[in-house]
């Protein structure tokens, strides 16, 4: 029996009012926690449109809704900490004027200020942080990012040492998590994706015809790999595939060698399951990642994925559904793109059908959402 009756939900960006990985587990967390009866009070700074109207109006009852300005940009160095402190201090302060929770869920360092008054002795329900990616951990390139990267490495081991359960999507998360922050507790669990994206009928024949196409979907940023990709794409034309770039991805200055197609950034889910039903791979050659929900779509569309063996990608992606290189390998990326391009018909079906069942067998909310409450339950208790 749930005994979790009311949860809040502190999270800096929800989708599809902000774009972004953490924010779509934001979304589909709120969703699947109504569902299963929780009332909800999410903490968000708003975005483009209203949460409301993308929420299924049977669940209104169950949500109560905070917008919380973010603090404006500033240029000085360690800006971004020092917002995310004050907006996790302006959270903090409107959740105490609220009627008790059962749970304090806080997405990266929304909880921040609550974490640390407990740990000073106030009381505060119980909290759970999840870092997702720990990017701040994993392999960068080049000096400034190392200096960023090192900039957060304390603020978030505090975080995650003095709440009371951190979360971990799980692979190496894990191993990285008991490293860097030794006296944390956690818990391993996943991300998850609707199963409203799991694609029923047999892909057609007709997708399977001419040039495969390989999708990536995504911010552009450096951690993202896409540098990498490109000079690989400026340099060989890969005949037998095509490339798509879905997001705020702008075009290489270098000539590519390869057939690419930019579509720009797109929300609506049901034109990203249409470019997905008519492309062959997810390509995600990123240098640092937690879990990336853009792989869980593109494995329920039955899609192949070539990825890079970072965060907890290891846990979606193996030779049975596709290809892991390692993180910033350029020749690796390369040897990839080789390989499959060598895949006959068969390949690409029997990949794309492997990642489509084991979504459906370990990676919906509908059973993610029951191990969260689970979790959620046995440590209040």
């Amino acid at each position: 029996m749930n005994s979790i009756k009311r949860i809040a939900l502190l999270t800096d960006g929800i989708f599809p009012l902000v774009i972004g990985g953490m924010q779509k587990h934001s979304f589909f967390l709120l969703q699947h926690l109504m569902k299963q009866g929780v009332t909800v009070l999410v903490y968000h700074p708003g975005g483009k449109g209203t949460l409301k109207s993308h929420v299924d109006p049977q669940l209104w009852d169950k949500l109560e809704e905070r917008i919380i300005p973010f603090p404006e940009k500033g240029f000085m160095p360690g800006s971004y900490l020092r917002r995310s402190y004050t907006y996790a201090t302006r959270i903090g302060e409107k959740l105490k004027e609220e009627e008790p929770v059962d749970f304090i869920y806080a997405q990266g360092f929304c909880g921040w200020t609550l974490i640390d008054e407990k740990r000073r002795g106030k009381e505060h329900p119980f909290i759970g942080v999840n870092f997702h990616g720990l990017e701040m951990f994993q392999k960068a390139e080049g000096l400034k990012q190392r200096l960023i990267q090192h900039y957060f490495q304390g603020p978030v081991k505090f975080n995650l040492e003095h709440a009371d359960v951190a979360y971990s999507l799980g692979a190496r998360l894990t191993d990285l998590l008991k490293e860097v922050a030794p006296k944390a507790t956690f818990s391993e669990i996943p991300i998850g994706l609707d199963s409203a994206w799991i694609r029923e009928n047999k892909r057609p024949e007709i997708v399977f015809e001419g040039k495969k196409k390989l999708v990536f979907i995504g911010r552009a940023e450096h951690r993202k790999g896409l540098h990498l990709l490109f000079e690989i794409l400026a340099q060989h034309a890969f005949e037998e595939l095509e490339f798509h770039f879905i997001g705020a991805v702008s075009k290489p200055k270098a000539q590519m060698k390869a057939s690419i197609e930019f579509h720009g950034e797109i929300r609506e889910e049901e034109k990203i399951k249409k470019i997905l039903d008519d492309s062959h791979a997810l390509i995600i050659p990123s240098l640092s990642e937690g879990m990336p929900t853009v792989i869980l779509e593109a494995m329920a569309r039955g899609l192949a994925v070539i990825a890079s063996d970072v965060g907890a990608v290891n846990e979606l992606v193996d030779g049975s559904n596709g290809i892991l290189i390692p993180a910033g390998d350029i020749t690796a990326i390369k040897a990839a793109l080789e390989s499959c391009s060598a895949w006959t018909e068969l390949d690409w079906r029997t990949r794309g059908e492997a990642s489509r069942v084991r979504f459906q067998n370990s990676f919906t909310w509908e059973k993610v959402i029951l191990r969260t409450l689970q979790d959620m339950q046995e440590r209040i208790h």
